[in-house]
């Protein structure tokens, strides 16, 4: 079956909070009914108030760094290693132990969440100092997908209104359920859809050169005729180069599949790059995916694969093995300049494990108190992913500084997302109150010393 653990989007809006609950929750019921149970009570809490979260960061790790510098691509020894074993991971660093970021975490901007009384606005994807925002309608829901505008904004002019990104015309409205942006294109995927598991989705790019917009692809209809089901992990566009590539979803909800996609932005004729997969991601060397049998319509399997995918061949290798018991998975998967990062999903305490491509070290961090992580996001300088339960409400999320191997907590307020970044960039959301009302989320654009 096809796992549903995500449905992209962000928490400024009533569906993306509910897809949130995708995000977590595999098809393989990975993390039963407890924290199931636990997780979506505490969604539709935030759901009343149409928020979402981040949290704070901390200090210095015991055990040995992880954190790279981005590998000279003209230097043979900074070629990713092979490993196709199953990694070690050794003793898992208990998040607990992360404190608050210092002061090697500089805020830069803020943006809030509420832009009127009708409208909230949030970050959807960011490249050096360029970010695209998002803004919705929250006026009371009629049944459709409230339209989502974007507009291109320099962080230093973050809270003033931007360039508007084109849309195409559609007869219905679309919601944006996820962004990617390069220094040329903003490719998006965009979905009327307001149905949790249900993600029909037609795929756009936007020229940021000659303001030109144009549709790339849109999602196959099921084997039964039913519109597309969501696909696990982070579901969203990945740019890579002058390319694009997706996750997409087939066959039937009792026997679904999960491919990869991708195709040439300017002139796309969309091609499958790898069966059996999902989750893609690049480093700006090479794409990478988590494989798995459930993606190839198996019940359930022991063991999940990150791939890695030559652009230019379509030569694929296994970069290294998961074990993964019964209701268990991975349930994001990102890369960045010698570095990958994912989380698992797991019975017990949900794991974000660290893999440097240059030595082959390895880090894990694990919630040992029964939270859930949210998918990561890699950047030259530091990887960062969300917190959902376990640790206190006082916590979002955590950042690994690449530099020192520092892991530190951001954001202030359990469940709050949007974290993201690239570079030196990195933001998340955060609350001026307890309450975390609507109007006291802010967007935060931290720049990393």
């Amino acid at each position: 079956m096809v796992p549903s653990d995500l449905l992209v989007g962000r928490a400024a809006d009533i569906r993306s909070c509910l897809e949130l609950l995708c995000h977590y929750l595999p098809a393989e019921q990975r993390h039963g009914v407890v924290k199931a149970a636990t997780f979506a009570i505490f969604l539709l809490t935030i759901l009343a108030a149409l928020t979402s979260c981040d949290s704070q960061s901390a200090p210095p790790r015991d055990d040995k760094t992880v954190g790279v510098p981005a590998p000279d691509s003209n230097d043979p020894a900074a070629e990713p290693i092979e490993t196709n074993r199953s990694l070690d991971v050794g003793q898992a660093q208990a998040v607990t132990q992360a404190r608050p970021v210092g002061a090697g975490l500089r805020e830069v901007a803020r943006l809030g969440l509420v832009r009127s009384a009708n409208t909230t606005q949030g970050i959807r994807a960011i490249h050096e100092q360029s970010v695209v925002v998002g803004i919705q309608s929250t006026q009371e829901f009629t049944g459709e997908a409230p339209p989502t505008r974007l507009e291109l904004r320099p962080i230093g002019a973050l809270g003033h209104s931007g360039e508007p990104v084109q849309r195409l015309p559609s007869k219905k409205s679309r919601q944006v359920s996820a962004v990617d942006m390069s220094e040329r294109w903003v490719v998006w995927m965009e979905t009327p859809s307001t149905v949790l598991g249900l993600q029909p989705w037609t795929l756009v790019a936007y020229d940021r050169t000659d303001k030109s917009v144009r549709k790339l692809a849109r999602s196959p209809r099921m084997d039964d005729g039913g519109p597309a089901i969501s696909v696990p992990g982070w579901t969203g566009p990945v740019i890579f180069g002058t390319k694009v590539y997706w996750a997409q979803a087939a066959g039937t909800l009792q026997a679904g599949r999960v491919d990869v996609w991708g195709c040439v932005i300017e002139a796309c004729n969309p091609a499958m790059v790898a069966k059996a997969a999902a989750m893609p991601a690049s480093d700006g060397e090479y794409l990478y995916l988590i494989s798995s049998a459930n993606y190839a319509g198996a019940p359930s399997a022991n063991e999940q694969t990150v791939d890695r995918v030559d652009p230019n061949t379509g030569a694929r290798s296994t970069v290294a093995r998961i074990a993964v018991a019964d209701q268990e998975g991975v349930s994001g998967l990102a890369a960045g300049p010698g570095m990958l990062a994912w989380t698992v999903g797991r019975s017990g305490a949900d794991e974000a494990v660290v893999l440097n491509l240059v030595d082959g070290s390895v880090a894990t961090f694990a919630d040992t108190q029964q939270g859930v992580f949210g998918y990561p996001v890699v950047t030259r300088s530091a990887v960062i992913w969300a917190e959902s339960g376990g640790v206190g409400p006082e916590v979002g999320g955590y950042l690994l500084d690449r530099r020192d191997g520092t892991l530190s907590t951001i954001g202030n307020k359990l469940g709050l997302y949007g974290e993201g970044g690239d570079g030196a960039y990195v933001y998340w959301q955060e609350s001026r109150t307890p309450q975390a009302r609507p109007e006291d989320i802010d967007y935060v654009v931290g720049r990393l010393r």
